[in-house]
């Protein structure tokens, strides 16, 4: 998937996840948490120096490219679940910062797991490979198929998933936004 897509489908996880009991809806959850689940929604392209984020961090994403190869360890199911744990041992009340982080490269290894190749030795040190539909159904990375599923599936679900969060977190109903005109003398 592209970077744009990659970061859609993070933050379509990230409103989601905020619509559950687990998660307490404020502000906060938002300015915070919202954009480190988009970074680490392309975090695992690092290991691609083409990628937005490799273009970006060039020696960094060179040398764990020349180490790791692309679709390789950040692709793994390992490697959110090892940043997870090393986060929540080390640190303390930040734990949730890496959490962020993790959840959106979670989110980043379900995109490509959508993609023709797939994710070939996701569930490393087996052999499995990550993927979620029949070869037939999956898309090549910056396809037509892709941009139809982000504009017609990820864009608008996005949408909505703001609308709801912001609607019950923040108490923005359809009263309240008639009263805001009412208010501006529209």
């Amino acid at each position: 998937m592209t970077f744009r897509s990659h970061i859609a489908l993070g933050i379509v996880g990230g409103l989601a996840l905020a619509q559950t009991p687990l998660i307490v809806q404020s502000p906060a959850y938002y300015i915070q948490y919202l954009p480190l689940i988009a970074l680490g929604s392309i975090l695992p392209d690092i290991d691609e120096p083409k990628s937005f984020i490799g273009r970006k961090l060039p020696g960094i994403s060179h040398m764990i490219n020349f180490g790791l190869g692309h679709r390789g360890f950040t692709h793994f199911l390992l490697c959110p679940l090892l940043l997870a744990i090393i986060g929540g041992i080390l640190l303390d009340a930040s734990r949730f910062f890496v959490y962020a982080v993790c959840f959106g490269m979670l989110m980043h290894q379900l995109g490509d797991m959508l993609t023709k190749s797939g994710i070939p030795k996701y569930f490393y040190p087996f052999k499995a490979s990550g993927v979620l539909l029949p070869k037939f159904l999956r898309f090549y990375t910056g396809s037509i198929a892709e941009w139809l599923l982000l504009v017609l599936i990820l864009l608008p679900t996005m949408l909505l998933l703001f609308y709801l969060s912001y609607s019950q977190s923040w108490g923005l109903t359809p009263s309240s936004f008639s009263q805001f005109y009412k208010g501006i003398g529209l």
